[in-house]
């Protein structure tokens, strides 16, 4: 749950929306589950693999929607940009 949580802050993740972020977050407990119910995935990987679902579900599914040509609304540019700023004295 904290990689859409935190990677929607970053400007360069804008076109990763609300339905990217819940796809990818039932990819990282279906990862969780997978990890858990069979031997697939190395032991060493376990801890790491629900993680790595969860990013890439993220980031590929900003780039789909990207290229498909979605729209970021005025509202996420204008708060992005407002994040971006730094405050001066």
């Amino acid at each position: 749950m904290s990689v859409p949580m935190i990677l929607g802050l970053l400007p360069q993740f804008k076109h990763s929306d609300g339905k990217i972020a819940i796809a990818s977050i039932i990819g990282g407990v279906f990862g969780f589950v997978v990890t858990q119910t069979t031997d697939w995935v190395p032991a060493d990987m376990e801890t790491a693999f629900p993680l790595f679902v969860t990013l890439l579900a993220f980031i590929v599914g900003g780039v789909l929607n990207k290229k498909r040509g979605g729209s970021v609304p005025p509202a996420v540019d204008e708060l992005l940009m407002y994040l971006g700023k730094e405050e001066r004295k």
